[in-house]
C-alpha cells in the first residue's frame, strides 16, 4: 500500500501524532474535572476527549503497519498547569495551537495517502481551538477565569 512506504521519518511522525492525541484526550478529561457549573463546557471537553481517542486509534492502526520508532517523543501536552477552569481552557488552547501546527507540518512530510487523514484531524484541532478561544472569552467576561 502506498501510504505505508517506509519513508524516513514516517514512523516517528505518526508516533508523535499518536502520542499527541493520547495526551490531548487525557488533558481534555482533566480539564473537564475542573469545570463546574458549566455543563455544556464540560460536555464539550469530554466530547473532545472522545474525538482525540478516535484519532489515536486511527493513528495506531497506521503505526501498526510501520516500523517501530525508537524512543518516546515528548508531545508538549501537559495537565500540570491546569489548576482552574481558565487555566485549563488556556492550556487546551495552547495544545490545540501546537497540535494544529504539528499536523500542518506532518501533511508536508508524510506520504500522500496519509494526508487526508491528517488534514481531517487538523481540522478537528482547528475547530477545538476556535471553540476554546470563544469559551475563554466568555469565561473572562463572566469573571470565571
Amino acid at each position: 500500500m502506498a501510504i505505508f512506504r517506509k519513508e524516513p521519518g514516517t514512523a516517528e511522525t505518526v508516533d508523535l501524532l499518536r502520542r499527541t492525541e493520547a495526551d490531548a484526550a487525557e488533558a481534555c478529561r482533566r480539564a473537564a474535572t475542573l469545570i463546574s457549573g458549566e455543563p455544556l463546557t464540560r460536555g464539550a471537553l469530554l466530547a473532545f476527549a472522545v474525538e482525540h481517542e478516535d484519532h489515536r486509534i486511527a493513528l495506531e492502526a497506521i503505526a501498526a503497519k510501520l516500523p517501530r520508532p525508537r524512543g518516546h517523543p515528548e508531545t508538549g501536552i501537559s495537565t500540570e498547569r491546569m489548576t482552574s477552569p481558565g487555566s485549563a481552557l488556556r492550556a487546551l488552547r495552547q495544545h490545540a495551537e501546537l497540535a494544529a501546527r504539528r499536523l500542518g507540518e506532518a501533511m508536508t512530510r508524510l506520504p500522500d495517502g496519509l494526508v487526508p487523514t491528517i488534514r481531517a484531524q487538523r481540522n478537528v484541532w482547528l475547530r477545538h481551538r476556535a471553540w476554546l478561544g470563544a469559551r475563554i472569552d466568555a469565561f473572562a467576561r463572566s469573571s470565571v477565569v
